[in-house]
């Protein structure tokens, strides 16, 4: 076996250990003829994003210069005019899994005590498969302005725990809300208000008195039946947001937990 195949065989044990995210090489490097008469490492990369063969240096591998695809690296800078469609979206996915990983995973992290500190866990084998999954199960679908939410609010980030909701459900599926039951829902507190507005359109109670009662474990029945001070005046808040009685309303929102 001769110095340079060898070396070639050396390369690529070390390659298929590299961090380069999505990317395997499937056969040794080999050396190329580069300007000046020297030669140079090269190895042929498959990714798994956009499924295309592509050559890398080594040396920029090794040396940390190239760490994805540059199908990903071009979308994340500003996109070229030969990217694909579903690159966009793939980036977007890889952003997530990156917040997601240092929740669970980073003791430095801001929310680590709400995620990782109580459980938690990422249970994904790798970025690549978490994108993968994600463009399987949402294949038409720009993650732009909606948030990854855990169908059981204290299960783990893993297949079949996972639902794209807008960030306003997002907001309500957390252990801070306090959850009061109405007609059979379970409503954020602070959203009882809409709904009793909409459904009882002469109740005079305003949007903060209603919140108070119901955390304090006032029945809505009760609440509807009392009258407030006088004639009833909106405040700047009582103000009924069909986009909130909708979250309840709809069949193509997600359940809220």
């Amino acid at each position: 076996m001769s110095n340079e195949h060898m070396r070639a065989q050396e390369l690529h044990a070390r390659l298929n250990a590299s961090p380069v995210r999505g990317v395997t090489f499937p056969e040794p490097p080999t050396r190329k003829q580069v300007s000046g008469g020297r030669k140079a490492w090269k190895v042929r990369g498959v990714c798994e994003v956009c499924g295309e063969t592509k050559e890398y240096w080594v040396d920029n591998i090794l040396f940390g210069k190239t760490t994805q695809c540059t199908c990903s690296r071009g979308v994340k800078h500003g996109g070229s005019k030969g990217a694909k469609r579903h690159n966009l979206a793939a980036q977007r996915w890889a952003e997530r899994y990156d917040a997601i990983l240092q929740r669970c995973r980073n003791p430095r992290n801001p929310q680590y005590a709400d995620y990782g500190g109580r459980g938690i866990e990422l249970r994904f084998e790798s970025r690549t498969a978490f994108v993968l999954y994600m463009l399987a199960e949402y294949p038409d679908v720009s993650p732009t302005g909606l948030e990854i939410d855990r169908v059981n609010n204290n299960g783990h980030y893993e297949p079949g725990n996972l639902q794209l909701v807008p960030c306003r459900v997002n907001l309500r599926n957390t252990r801070r809300n306090v959850l009061v039951e109405y007609e059979g829902l379970s409503v954020v507190a602070s959203d009882l208000w809409h709904l009793l507005r909409t459904d009882y359109p002469d109740m005079t109670l305003g949007r903060s008195r209603t919140t108070k009662l119901a955390l304090e474990g006032i029945h809505w029945s009760d609440i509807v039946s009392r009258n407030g001070r006088g004639a009833y005046t909106p405040g700047k808040l009582d103000i009924v947001d069909p986009d909130i009685v909708a979250l309840y309303r709809s069949p193509l929102d997600p359940t809220i937990h």
